[in-house]
């Protein structure tokens, strides 16, 4: 079933130094950071440009937002999360930790659950190993 999603290398903010792979759910999970930390990506949406706006939402624009105005994002980032095929079903949660703001994230798919829990400014931080 881990072929499901195929192979990658792993890394969030950058490969890791010895570019082992990510496999499978690996895969999905680092590819949600990604879409959570990345506003617009370059590649060929069908348009002719070479940038793809609104891939997903950075959010460490966030920080420093109320936790009302927090609230208000969080099915911004469900619909950014489900904007990738493999998947099926998320849910966000964000919440005011001090300066800073905690996120939890529950995402669905055909080869199963994965979760991100984790501080916004420590996300691009994070390892892909669930």
């Amino acid at each position: 079933m881990s072929e499901l999603f195929g192979r990658d290398l792993r890394g969030v903010a950058d490969s890791d130094t010895i570019f082992s792979e990510a496999v499978g759910l690996e895969v999905v999970r680092q590819d949600a950071i990604h879409r959570l930390t990345t506003d617009s990506i370059l590649g060929d949406d069908g348009t002719g440009s070479e940038v793809i706006e609104d891939w997903g939402f950075d959010v460490r624009q966030l920080l420093g937002a109320s936790s009302l105005n927090l609230v208000s994002y969080q099915p911004l980032l469900v619909a950014v999360l489900l904007r990738d095929p493999r998947i099926e079903i998320a849910d966000v949660e964000l919440e005011q930790d001090g300066d800073d703001i905690s996120i939890s994230v529950r995402c669905e798919t055909a080869e199963g659950p994965f979760e991100i829990v984790s501080s916004v400014s420590e996300l691009t931080r994070l390892g892909v190993s669930p």
